[in-house]
């Protein structure tokens, strides 16, 4: 007799054990021709996949838009409904793939009528219960792949047991019913309950649950708790919790219980990463700060409370989910190609600091229109005098603009405004990446792989070490920069002996 899934498979991991299917598709002019129904599920590693099948007249299958040659592969919605129309579905960002299979359905007809099943790739995907409204959630449940593979850091536990009764009816002289009831403790998942005035939510570690391959993580929301953030806020936090424990949480979706811990609504996303069982196997977590108890750690918990209101009010103005991405990025290249995108990381954040009312320069030396105003007789006699040389247009740009600051500047006076010290090991990483940057010959010389280590180390801890400053953090940092990754304040720069 085929069992279905028990509360703990889907309370705390996502439920996604059979395939969805669309019995019933909403009309729309973007659809296949004949598109009928569609169905959606996960392979083993755990990619969204997704076909559509449906019927269409004529011996030859061309369900395929008419597009121009180099134009980009439209893309479609789908929605619909399953066959008892309890639940809605939607399919989005949908692509035509290739035609699966077909068969005869009526070979008789004039013209024929054919079967077809066709691959679809979609980035996402989604259902809600019809009778129970989104807003009537008691929590959600946001699903995270490569989760922290120490318990530890969680800091709380709890115990989690599951109840079976068992009852049977013969109606027997002697045995008219039987019933039995067992309570299994199945242990408990660690979590971190983090409180602040804005925002209160639940990090949890889950146990044995989804992939084999992946340690798996959910981050809870709750309405008593002062409701459930909106969708960016939701991404900062996984990313701030990401960052923290040194390892790229990827967001696989999301699910809306009631109060009797029934689902009402579930989003799926596939992963969109290249080598995803690799990277949920490594066990490497540079993280910034020491997060394990065990290891004199302030744990998870106290990090979060003291950090994630500042990542949320800073979230727009300084794009830390962008310049986290950037970071993330750089650990999938090779040592000495991640260079030029770790900078990115730290750039991205400089020019937001210098667009935002935070900065004293706004990354000038003089205001424009101060800058103008002072020499604007001297900028004119100076392009009268270019004007007939060659190249003297773009001479003249550059000292129209000379009111800027040079890259090298712009850290320089970034980590003066934040009031982050840097050392003499932290600018000569940043220096290590120009000629990555720019192609020069040495960086493919096989002497310069322990140089591009030690600058990926040191940039990574100096990356660390601005997002930690702009937080607000106080406290101390792993240094990567050197043996034995020891612990330093925060304004101690990277590489001091």
């Amino acid at each position: 007799m085929a069992k279905g899934p028990t509360l703990v498979s889907y309370i705390e991991w996502e439920d996604f054990g059979h395939p969805w299917k669309i019995d019933t598709l909403e009309p729309s002019e973007s659809l296949p021709q004949g598109a009928e129904q569609a169905e959606v599920w996960r392979d083993e590693n755990y990619e969204l996949k997704a076909k559509i099948s449906g019927t269409i007249e004529g011996s030859h299958i061309d369900i395929h838009p008419e597009v121009e040659a180099g134009s980009l592969i439209p893309l479609f919605e789908i929605q619909g409904s399953d066959e008892y129309g309890f639940f809605d579905y939607e399919i989005g960002s949908c692509a035509l793939g290739n035609v699966l299979s077909s068969g005869w359905r009526d070979q008789t007809s004039d013209p024929p009528i054919v079967t077809y099943e066709a691959e679809l790739f979609t980035s996402g995907a989604r259902w809600n219960s019809r009778h129970v409204s989104a807003s009537e959630a008691e929590w959600l449940s946001e699903w995270y792949l490569n989760g922290p593979r120490q318990p530890f850091i969680f800091g709380r536990g709890g115990i989690t047991k599951l109840r079976e009764k068992y009852e049977r009816e013969r109606k027997l002289p002697g045995n008219e019913k039987d019933s039995f009831e067992e309570t299994k403790s199945i242990g408990g998942a660690g979590f971190a309950f983090v409180q602040t005035k804005e925002l209160i939510f639940l990090v949890q570690h889950t146990p044995n649950l989804g992939p084999s391959w992946s340690k798996c993580l959910s981050i809870e929301y709750r309405p008593a708790w002062g409701g459930i953030p909106e969708d960016r806020d939701r991404e900062a936090i996984g990313a701030l919790v990401g960052f923290l424990s040194g390892r790229e949480l990827i967001n696989v979706g999301h699910t809306r219980f009631d109060a009797e811990g029934k689902q009402i609504s579930q989003v799926a996303l596939s992963p969109r990463k290249d080598n995803l069982v690799s990277m949920c196997q490594r066990s490497g977590e540079f993280r910034p700060v020491e997060i394990d108890p065990l290891r004199g750690g302030d744990g998870l918990e106290n990090l979060l409370t003291k950090l994630a209101t500042n990542y949320l009010t800073l979230k727009e103005d300084l794009r830390l989910n962008e310049a986290l991405k950037c970071y993330r990025l750089s650990e999938e290249l090779p040592i000495g190609l991640n260079l030029p995108i770790l900078s990115t990381s730290i750039e991205t954040l400089a020019s937001s600091w210098f667009e935002s009312t935070r900065s004293k320069t706004a990354g000038v030396y003089i205001p424009r229109e101060e800058f103008s105003a002072l020499l604007g007789e001297e900028l004119e006699t100076a392009g009268a005098k270019l004007a007939d040389r060659e190249y003297g247009d773009r001479v003249l740009n550059r000292l129209h603009s000379a009111y800027n600051m040079g890259a090298n500047d712009r850290l320089r006076f970034f980590f003066d405004e934040i009031g982050l010290p840097v050392g003499e090991a932290e600018w000569q990483a940043v220096r290590e990446r120009n000629p990555m940057a720019h192609g020069a010959s040495s960086v493919f010389d096989g002497t310069a792989n322990e140089k591009m280590t030690k600058a990926t180390r040191v940039y990574q801890t100096l990356f660390h070490r601005v997002v930690l400053k702009l937080l607000g953090y106080d406290g101390y940092y792993i240094d990567y920069g050197v043996l034995g990754h020891p612990s330093r304040a925060i304004d101690v720069p990277s590489g001091t002996a």
